[in-house]
């Protein structure tokens, strides 16, 4: 409970596992600028019951994303195969936000080394019948952002085809600015600090 009602129940799933080699862990952050970016998985028009939604259009309402077990077992067994291959260098989940959110808080890197993401195809790079904002923000289930060294990107693909989950080059890992498409262009450091310290702010004002 708080000043202006209840919270929201949160279903909590937690999750143990054993890594056998502990070297071929994927950490959530970018690692280092000029690093390829892609997004795994097939995005579709979903944004029912999407932080989107609700905070700029003040609508919580629709369907939450389907989840479709077929995808999210391709979707595993490209982390896992990739990890194994050390092809990739990071993966961040899509979840509250969508892509814009996981692509800013893998630059972030919780807040130890930040860094940038340079994304200036992006528009182009949208599928032709999905929506601006469901591309960004939308919560499809079942896909996840992965960096790479430029060298690997052929491999990360073929991979990706070969166990036929969706690969989309998004951009590039840079320093200093956000950049998306024709739609997102912000200073990093602007972003750095709403995302760290917004709550400082507001409890100050309490």
């Amino acid at each position: 409970e708080g000043p202006q009602g209840s919270i929201y129940p949160t279903p909590i799933i937690g999750v143990a596992g054993v890594l056998e080699d502990i070297d071929l862990r994927l950490p959530s952050h970018f690692r280092e600028e000029g690093d390829a970016i892609f997004l795994m998985g097939e995005t579709l028009n979903e944004l029912g019951g999407s932080q989107y939604l609700s905070l700029h259009h003040g609508l919580r309402k629709g369907l939450p994303p389907r989840l479709d077990f077929e995808k999210e077992r391709k979707l595993y067994r490209f982390i896992n195969e990739a990890a194994k291959r050390r092809l990739v260098r990071s993966c961040h989940d899509l979840s509250e936000g969508g892509l814009a959110v996981a692509l800013l808080e893998s630059a972030l890197g919780l807040g130890k080394r930040i860094l940038g993401v340079e994304a200036d195809a992006l528009a182009t790079a949208k599928p032709p019948l999905l929506r601006a904002d469901a591309f960004l923000f939308g919560e499809t289930q079942s896909r996840c952002v992965v960096s790479a060294v430029p060298e690997d990107l052929q491999a990360v693909e073929e991979l990706a085809e070969e166990i036929g989950l969706p690969c989309l080059k998004v951009g590039t890992v840079a320093g200093k600015i956000f950049k998306l498409g024709s739609w997102i262009d912000i200073a990093m450091e602007e972003l750095a600090d709403l995302y760290f310290g917004t709550l400082g702010r507001q409890a100050e004002r309490l």
